[in-house]
């Protein structure tokens, strides 16, 4: 019960910050550097609109370390990431 609780603490915490960290964003981009459309307004929004990609390249890596390393270090549930399984 207590990890569940910590857990909804910690999702508290950050959606404001990530809420912020686009407003704060936004603002800037708007009034600090005259940026109007919409994509464009948005705080990093070249690596965002890169961000699927980023993921999809380094999923193989990020696996044959998963697999490499010994059961139970980074996954304590099972040991492999079920994204893994699939290769």
């Amino acid at each position: 019960m207590m990890q569940n609780t910590n857990m909804a603490y910690s999702l508290f915490r950050f959606f404001p910050l990530v809420v912020m960290y686009v407003i704060i964003g936004i603002l800037i981009n708007r009034y600090g550097r005259g940026i109007e459309s919409m994509p464009e307004l948005l705080p990093n929004h070249s690596f965002w609109a890169d961000f699927p990609f980023l993921v999809k390249v380094s999923e193989p890596h990020s696996c044959k370390d998963i697999e490499a390393s010994p059961i139970g270090t980074l996954f304590p549930f099972e040991g492999k990431s079920s994204n893994c399984l699939r290769h």
